[in-house]
């Protein structure tokens, strides 16, 4: 295993260390780990442990890391590690995220080795950071990105958002799109649900990211303990039309049962129940992870065109000019895309890690 000193921590009296990467502030003691399970306290020194072990990588079609308005029917290579800074009960990748003894089974792969398979795969823009938490594999994520970034192709972050501002703004220069995952509508869900946790500071990284001109879209997974927070939801839909952007794309995604939560699958009418509460306030509402249909489409809010056709296993670009606007009202929809005529591309199934 590959020890790598950490970015982003003080040391302290007696060897501790206190770890500023996210909004957790972990105190160490020698040899104790933070609350990701990854960040370890040497002697008096904070490193990572998993620094460069692959735990999953294939190539997915973009819009699997939900990201409709990027590059929409492009391809990606994904890669994560193990490890979160997290603890969610409902966690969809639970095998990854709150998995910190099986790092033996990791690829090892070197940030230059990361870009030169990003390069290799037939129309891939680049790399996605996601499967767990890529705050938590921080030293990795910022080499490779700075590396993919000099050679041309895109990087993307797919977050929880619990990182602190520092560590943030000292990557976003080289991240193209972020992809935030909101957990909970309220501090108390995070503080009673997601260990002790915050929603602000995930507010912030969104208010952030915007600020930057940075590429945003947001994820809200529906949990069973969401259905009954009508209220709370509505509140942050408000939030991002009136403090953010109404255009900014919200997900909302669906809840599958778990290791941990043995709870049916949120049905598709508490879904579409959640979509118009927002689509009151919000342009562009997708439901996802769920099975493509025509709520999975871009349509412009304006003239109600279909811009992408989202409804089958292909992609399809119907409605968009080259400079992404609509082409029946002329009403900017996207600003990164690579139009073709009548464009389509097939999703790709993970080639390495299947989640």
């Amino acid at each position: 295993m590959e020890y790598r000193e950490a970015l982003f921590y003080n040391q302290l009296q007696n060897k501790e260390v206190e770890c500023i990467l996210c909004p957790h502030n972990c105190k160490l003691k020698t040899n104790e780990k933070g609350k990701c399970g990854v960040r370890k306290n040497i002697e008096g020194k904070l490193f990572s442990e998993c620094y460069g072990n692959i735990a999953a990588l294939g190539v997915d079609n973009i819009e699997s890391r939900s990201l409709y308005h990027f590059y929409p029917g492009s391809n990606v290579m994904a890669i994560g590690t193990n490890g979160c800074n997290l603890r969610c009960s409902f966690c969809q990748n639970q095998h990854l995220s709150q998995n910190t003894n099986q790092i033996f089974y990791s690829r090892k792969l070197t940030p230059d080795e990361i870009s030169e398979l990003a390069l290799r795969h037939v129309k891939n823009i680049g790399v996605a950071f996601t499967y767990n938490e890529p705050t938590i594999f921080y030293e990795f994520l910022k080499e490779s990105a700075q590396i993919i970034h000099d050679k041309g192709l895109k990087n993307v972050m797919i977050t929880n958002g619990f990182i602190n501002s520092d560590p943030l703004l000292d990557i976003i220069d080289t991240i193209d799109a972020f992809c935030v995952s909101i957990k909970g509508f309220s501090d108390q869900f995070y503080q009673n649900e997601i260990n002790e946790s915050q929603l602000q500071p995930v507010l912030d990284t969104i208010k952030r990211i915007y600020e930057s001109g940075k590429h945003l879209e947001v994820i809200v997974l529906l949990t069973p303990k969401s259905y009954d927070k009508k209220e709370e939801f509505v509140k942050l839909v408000d939030w991002i039309a009136d403090e953010i952007n109404a255009d900014i794309p919200l997900h909302i995604h669906r809840f599958y049962p778990n290791l941990l939560v043995d709870s049916a699958p949120t049905s598709l009418e508490i879904l579409e129940e959640f979509r118009q509460l927002a689509i009151e306030r919000l342009n562009f509402v997708y439901l996802s992870n769920i099975e493509k249909t025509e709520r999975s489409n871009t349509v412009c809010p304006d003239c109600m065109q279909l811009n992408v056709d989202r409804s089958n296993e292909y992609t399809r670009i119907t409605g968009l000019t080259e400079d992404g606007k609509c082409s029946n009202c002329n009403r900017k929809i996207m600003k990164n895309l690579e139009v073709e005529e009548e464009s389509e591309n097939r999703f790709h199934q993970s080639s390495y890690g299947e989640h």
